[in-house]
C-alpha cells in the first residue's frame, strides 16, 4: 500500500511461444498464477502492437515465492470442445490441416483476436474467459457528378464495428493443470 516493490521475478522467455496478455491471480499466500495468451512466435508480427493480435492459446506460469516453478501452453486447436460450432465439414478440413497431438511442436494457431476476462477463482478452480470476435466493415457507395453533368462513382470502407462469435471457457487448476474447457456461440 506504500507503493515500495517487495517482489519481482521474471517469467523466462521461451523460443516457440510469444506472450501476448498477462493476468494474475493469488493462489495461495506465496503462490501466483500468472495466465495470459500467446502466439506462436512464427506468426508473431514484425510490428508489435499492430491493429490485432492474434492468440494460438492460453499459458499459465506457477509462481511460488520468487521462483517460476513451470510454464504450460494449451493451444486453442487443441481444446476438447473448440469446435462445437463448426460444420462437419469445416471440422474435418481443420483437423487435417492440425496433424496429430504433439506437445513438442507448438501446433496449429487458430490465431484467434480476443477480448480477455481477469481470472476468478471458484472452489478452488480458476475460471478463465476469452471473446473471440473480429473486425466488420462496410462499403459505402455515392455517385457524384464532375463539372460537366458526368455521374462518377465513389466509395469508401467505414469501420462498422466488431462481432462477438464464441466465448472460450477452461478451468485450471492451482497447479496449472487444464481440468476442463468449454466453448460457446455469442450470437447478437
Amino acid at each position: 500500500t506504500s507503493g515500495l516493490i517487495m517482489n519481482q521475478f521474471v517469467i523466462p522467455a521461451q523460443s516457440n511461444y510469444f506472450y501476448n496478455t498477462c493476468e494474475y491471480i493469488e493462489t495461495g499466500k506465496d503462490s501466483v498464477l500468472i495466465i495470459g495468451n500467446y502466439l506462436n512466435s512464427s506468426e508473431r508480427p514484425n510490428i508489435i502492437g499492430g491493429s490485432e493480435d492474434k492468440n494460438t492459446g492460453i499459458y499459465v506460469a506457477v509462481v511460488r515465492g520468487k521462483v517460476v516453478e513451470k510454464i504450460k501452453f494449451y493451444n486453442f486447436s487443441r481444446f476438447e470442445n473448440i469446435y462445437k460450432y463448426l460444420t462437419d465439414k469445416d471440422l474435418q478440413r481443420i483437423r487435417k490441416k492440425i496433424g496429430e497431438d504433439d506437445d513438442t511442436q507448438p501446433g496449429y494457431s487458430l490465431n484467434l483476436s480476443l477480448l480477455t476476462q481477469t481470472p476468478k477463482l471458484h472452489d478452488s478452480v480458476i475460471i478463465v474467459m476469452n471473446e473471440a470476435y473480429y473486425a466488420e466493415y462496410r462499403t459505402e457507395e455515392n455517385l457524384s457528378y464532375d463539372y460537366y453533368g458526368r455521374p462518377f462513382p465513389t466509395n469508401r470502407t467505414v469501420f462498422d464495428g466488431y462481432r462477438y462469435t464464441n466465448g472460450i471457457v477452461c478451468g485450471i487448476s492451482k497447479n496449472g493443470d487444464l481440468l476442463w474447457d468449454n466453448n460457446f456461440a455469442l450470437n447478437n
